[in-house]
């Protein structure tokens, strides 16, 4: 069966009080709590998109009422559904926002881990040189020669966060959360070039140096910027993938987002106040002091 794979671009999501309250409506409790305690709009957009994209996609592909989809975190913080599925099917799920974009991804008989990454200059250095030591012991010698064999500083920029998205993908399938040793894990890279819009399966993963066979990933772009990872390990065999990746990942609006949910909870006011009066982000809470000051 065909995996699942959304995104939502949050970023420039300008919620209404009629989308905020209806989403908070359709979410869990504790999630709505959760989310409530963010200081900054984006964060809390970012965190509400990935509930409603996680109980959309249950929804629809385990036939379970939005109203009954309950979800639980690990130890580790990654999402896991604990309602009892009719049929047994176990689908694996996961999310990931960074940049301007949230998305899901989601497969059956495969472990599933996901990552997004905004190709950017890091706030606070001073050069790339700089940024690249504080990094490296998360790299293999490998591939820091495979970056710096690169043309230009933007090239090393971004074949730096494309590791880093596959590294976080990996650690993410395997939901073991912060204190694995990225240096263990080394990504050999057959495509120079990832397309916009369409996936390239042909990176390898070597772990302690030996060829790991029962993973696979997708590589794709959701535009010029923003570069995702798919990890996907089998869960019943080791022979290599065979199976098609989707076409790509499917561009969500608000609408389509919410067009199956179901309100699990009254309608709170007093949750869009708060939420209205949120910085958007850091930058924009020091704008607004400066202008105060001024």
């Amino acid at each position: 069966m065909e995996g699942v794979r959304l995104a939502f671009k949050y970023a420039a999501w300008k919620p209404t009080r009629e989308e905020w309250i209806k989403a908070a409506q359709c979410i869990q409790q504790d999630e709505k709590d959760r989310i409530g305690k963010f200081v900054f709009g984006r964060d809390a957009k970012a965190a509400m998109v990935g509930r409603l994209l996680m109980r959309k996609t249950i929804s629809k592909k385990l036939c379970l009422p939005w109203k009954d989809i309950e979800l639980v975190r690990s130890d580790k913080g990654k999402p896991l559904l604990k309602t009892p599925t009719t049929n047994g099917e176990k689908l694996s799920f996961n999310i990931a926002h960074q940049g301007d974009f949230t998305i899901l991804a989601a497969n059956f008989e495969q472990t599933v881990g996901v990552d997004v990454m905004k190709v950017e200059r890091p706030n606070g250095i001073k050069g790339l040189s700089e940024f690249f030591r504080t990094m490296h012991r998360q790299y293999t010698d490998y591939e820091w020669q495979t970056i710096h064999a690169l043309d230009n500083d933007w090239e090393k920029l971004a074949s730096f966060y494309r590791f880093w998205c596959l590294k976080e993908s990996y650690v993410k399938a395997l939901g073991i959360g912060i204190g694995f040793r990225l240096r263990r894990i080394e990504f050999h890279l057959k495509t120079r070039n990832v397309p916009v819009g369409e996936f390239v399966t042909d990176t390898q993963l070597f772990i302690d140096g030996k060829f790991a066979s029962e993973w696979q990933f997708q590589e794709t772009r959701l535009d010029n910027l923003h570069h995702v990872a798919v990890a996907l390990k089998q869960q019943h065999r080791t022979a290599p993938f065979s199976e098609k990746p989707p076409a790509g990942f499917q561009l969500l609006d608000f609408a389509t987002l919410i067009s199956s949910a179901e309100p699990m909870c009254l309608a709170d006011e007093e949750y869009w106040l708060m939420f209205s009066k949120k910085p958007e982000n850091p930058s924009y809470m020091k704008k607004e002091s400066s202008t105060t000051s001024n």
